[in-house]
């Protein structure tokens, strides 16, 4: 499959898995005993929204665009560029933004979580518009400026940043 323009996909008993060669635009992937895995090959993912009462995993060769994943036990957003407008909520959130950024640009929280994870290869929000949490543990890596609110308090923060500031607020 070259890409998909629109998908309304939903299980009542199992699993969601959704691949395509290109773009994946407009879906509405739905598990509600059972995981979604949906895979953009050879480009991006964007307009999508996700519910799994199991785990939750997009994959992208290019960026992840406006994503809204709630999941059980974890979600894993993976891009081989950017991860950009996503409201994101498990037990463990875990975003990879290869060679590009995490990016934000409204108020709203981005990330409700136990453990955050976010990696990097550039930045990690901005400071106009740092990545907005909930979250008790998080972990961020990023080749740039991590810019990090935090809405309430943090019980462990671990954040590194190789070639920009790291501003984290807390509650």
């Amino acid at each position: 499959m070259d890409g998909l323009d629109t998908a309304d996909l939903q299980s009542t008993g199992g699993d969601v898995d959704l691949t395509a060669g290109g773009t994946i635009s407009s879906s509405i992937l739905t598990a509600d005993a059972g995981n979604v895995d949906v895979e953009a090959t050879a480009g991006d993912i964007d307009n999508t929204n996700v519910n799994a009462s199991g785990t939750a995993d997009l994959d992208a060769d290019g960026s992840i665009n406006n994503a809204s994943v709630t999941a059980g036990p974890a979600a894993t957003l993976l891009a081989g560029t950017n991860i950009s407008e996503f409201d994101v909520d498990a037990a463990t959130v875990n975003l990879t933004a290869s060679s590009g950024s995490i990016t934000d640009v409204g108020g709203a929280t981005d990330i409700t979580a136990t453990t955050a994870i976010l990696n990097a290869g550039t930045s990690i929000g901005s400071l106009a518009n740092p990545i907005d949490t909930e979250v008790s543990n998080l972990t961020a890596d990023a080749g740039g400026g991590i810019y990090i609110n935090e809405v309430d308090g943090l019980d462990t923060a671990d954040l590194h940043s190789t070639g920009g500031d790291v501003d984290l607020t807390a509650g």
